[in-house]
């Protein structure tokens, strides 16, 4: 398993390319990229804004990160009300 940890942030799910290429070294192991539910509703509200990706599709996008990395979800309590969000992630 990868040591390293990378947050997705929107901006980086976003061109698609970016996407692809994070999950896929993800799924290679070269790093555990974490994500949270707040993330992924962003997403589903945001990318289709731009008309490129409709928000089924999205939808669909935001599943496939769910099913391919659960383990790697960071559950909101771990972040919210934290000081540092940094140190909460392990």
């Amino acid at each position: 398993m990868a040591t390293i940890k990378v947050f997705a942030d929107t901006n980086t799910l976003y061109p698609y390319y970016i996407c692809d290429l994070l999950l896929h070294c993800a799924e290679e192991d070269l790093f555990t990229v974490l994500w949270t539910e707040d993330l992924l509703t962003e997403l589903i509200e945001v990318l289709p804004r731009n008309k490129r990706k409709s928000r089924k599709s999205v939808e669909g996008m935001c599943d496939a990160i769910r099913r391919a990395f659960p383990e790697a979800e960071v559950f909101r309590e771990a972040y919210e009300d934290s000081g540092s969000r940094c140190n909460t992630i392990r």
